[in-house]
């Protein structure tokens, strides 16, 4: 069975929590290897509820330590650029004052390993993932306006290092192609137990610009794709709409009907989803006119302060010099919404928008 145990809790007793957590599901710490992987999405404080909480990842810090483990490393590879970037992130985020020593640049080093997948045949992993004898998972509990939900399977995709993150968006063009590319990435190196940051839901127009929600909740499970499915429930839809959910099922990686969920669960009253993931403009958009009707980025001249984030991230180069977009070479996948700090890149379609008053 595929336990998954939700807890109510609030920021005085994260390390109360988190204890519970582990000693529901235990982990051979001692003398082993630990890489934790939060969200560190970019360079976004604690408050804007974008990356993993600080003080929820050093509860986890200290409680391996405490279980003994021989080496301990904190870190992931942001959305934006390499190796500078993941330094940026870290402080930004909070999350390199709340780990200190442990905070760790795992982009400086990588390896490239084969994955089964129809999309490529490889990928460049950190090479500190493919080291760690225990990866524990910290994503946070957002929506996502490409997957529809990023939680235990999105968070893998931080495994990729650099550059590749960027390329891999031009070999899965759609939701699901790409959601079913993080499935296979994420089936490459399981991690050993994923615990979800709902202290704060981000609903709406995730994953760095929608609307925060207070949930004061974590929860964990030795299965990630369980709490993604968890997720997908409490959000009030159906999780086998959820590409990476209905994936991994087929692939024989989950099964939905072993999963238990126990503890604080409640299905949240009128939780946005991002209206780009709609059945209906998803059926229309990859199976008639994709090219026309998907919403396209467009860039709010008033918000933009030229931070360079869309265009170093576009896997096609088509963020041109500001503020031009060239659409013939866009591909939607939307990473320069996901990226930018000022929520200056808005969607904008006709269809879209009539969605989006539904």
């Amino acid at each position: 069975m595929s336990d998954v145990l939700i807890i109510k809790t609030n920021e005085c007793g994260i390390r109360k929590t988190v204890n519970e957590l582990l000693e529901h599901f235990p982990l051979k710490v001692k003398d082993k290897r630990i890489l934790i992987k939060p969200n560190i999405l970019g360079p976004f404080p604690p408050e804007r509820g974008v990356t993993t909480s600080p003080e929820v990842v050093r509860a986890v810090l200290d409680a391996v330590i405490d279980m003994g483990a021989r080496e301990v490393w904190v870190g992931d590879n942001p959305g934006i650029g390499g190796y500078g970037a993941n330094l940026k992130a870290g402080v930004i985020s909070g999350i390199t004052n709340a780990t200190g020593k442990y905070f760790t640049n795992i982009g400086e080093e990588v390896v490239r390993i084969p994955v089964r997948s129809r999309y490529v045949k490889s990928v460049v992993f950190s090479k500190y993932v493919v080291d760690a004898d225990i990866i524990i998972n910290l994503p946070r509990f957002k929506t996502h306006n490409l997957t529809q939900l990023t939680g235990a399977i999105k968070n893998t995709f931080g495994y990729i290092a650099g550059g590749m993150k960027s390329w891999l968006h031009t070999r899965g063009r759609t939701s699901r192609e790409f959601s079913e590319l993080i499935v296979d990435i994420y089936a490459r190196r399981v991690p050993d137990l994923t615990i979800v940051d709902g202290l704060t839901a981000m609903e709406g127009r995730g994953p760095s610009n929608g609307r925060l929600r207070h949930l004061g909740i974590l929860m964990a499970s030795y299965d990630g794709v369980a709490c993604d499915y968890t997720i997908a429930r409490m959000m009030g839809t159906k999780p086998n709409s959820i590409f990476q959910i209905k994936y991994a099922s087929k692939t024989g990686l989950f099964s939905p009907e072993n999963v238990r969920i126990k503890g604080d669960y409640t299905e949240l009253e009128d939780f946005e989803m991002p209206t780009i993931s709609s059945p209906i403009i998803s059926y229309i958009a990859n199976h008639l006119v994709f090219p026309h009707i998907y919403p396209k980025p467009v860039v709010n001249e008033e918000r933009c302060i030229n931070c360079g984030n869309c265009q170093a991230i576009c896997p096609t180069n088509a963020m041109e010099q500001f503020p031009h977009i060239n659409y013939d070479r866009c591909i939607k996948c939307y990473c320069c919404q996901e990226t930018c700090p000022q929520d200056a890149v808005e969607l904008k379609g006709f269809i879209y928008e009539i969605l989006k008053r539904r």
